[in-house]
């Protein structure tokens, strides 16, 4: 009897051993058949069951197996039947992950119950950052393929003519079937205004020398075009003298404008003296 419970206890030891097991590692041909701690798997805290994963790339004629590891225990080996790849499951060199659940739980798709692999590794995207929810077991290269810049079918051009002291547009505009024109003003250097689908104008600007920047927001295939400028110039509007010429009989009682005065603008005189004025006669003096 007491034999027998002794065989039974060993046998109670041996079924539970994978139980204890709180590290697990892919080994196979790629390992040498060896562990390697570049190999060891990490828990998928997402899952619905316990279960593990690692990334890891593969050659179309690799063999592997999972072991549990326990300190100094023998290893215990996932599944105990063929290794993963010897019946031609891998067709083809790539990046793959490794999925593995200790309880026999995957169901009839995982191989043995116990290990599914899936093409590819999860890359996943936050905005502009880009996350590898797990680093492979190999050295990773990403091919990036991006949208191209979207470009103009019209170019803005320059406004001529410019004067201060008045309201029009600081260039013609652009078009693009790749995207929607913004402009800003800006230095030679960089756009300093804010980005707007609206053409800056002179309203407010002195005489001078004025840079415009534009770009092209692309639409959904295409990326945004590199920023560009244009140099425009608004010129001094030219001022005029406006003189009162009545024979020199009463002139001096008149309140003038001393200064030139720009076209448009509004110009106001008084008359302070006694006379009766008859009628005024305003004479434009322009040039052939």
């Amino acid at each position: 009897m007491q034999k027998k419970i002794l065989t039974l206890l060993v046998l109670l030891m041996t079924a539970v051993t994978g139980a204890w097991a709180t590290d697990y590692y892919v080994v196979g041909t790629m390992t040498g058949w060896q562990k390697n701690d570049q190999y060891k798997m990490t828990l998928n805290a997402s899952a619905a069951t316990t279960e593990y994963q690692l990334g890891i790339a593969l050659a179309a004629t690799d063999e592997f197996k999972v072991i549990g590891v326990d300190g100094d225990n023998p290893w215990v080996w996932y599944p105990s039947g063929d290794n993963y790849g010897k019946n031609g499951e891998l067709t083809a060199d790539g990046l793959y992950t490794i999925y593995f659940r200790p309880n026999g739980d995957g169901g009839s798709d995982w191989f043995y119950n116990c290990i599914y692999v899936a093409d590819g590794v999860n890359l996943t995207a936050d905005g502009e950052a880009w996350t590898l929810a797990q680093m492979p077991a190999c050295d990773v290269e990403l091919e990036v393929e991006y949208y191209p810049l979207a470009t103009l079918a019209t170019t803005p051009a320059a406004a001529e003519g410019l004067n201060d002291g008045t309201v029009a547009d600081l260039l013609t505009p652009g078009t693009s079937t790749e995207g929607t024109l913004y402009y800003a003003l800006g230095t030679s250097e960089a756009p300093t205004g804010q980005w707007s689908q609206t053409i800056p104008t002179t309203e407010g600007l002195e005489a001078g020398e004025y840079y415009v920047w534009y770009k092209v927001v692309g639409d959904a295939e295409h990326s945004d075009s590199q920023p560009q400028s244009i140099a425009v110039t608004i010129a001094q509007a030219p001022a005029f003298a406006v003189t009162i010429d009545d024979g020199n009989v009463d002139a001096s009682k008149w309140e003038a404008p001393t200064e030139p005065q720009k076209a448009g603008e509004t110009v106001t005189l008084k008359y302070n003296g006694k006379k009766k004025i008859r009628s005024i006669t305003i004479e434009a003096a322009v040039e052939p």
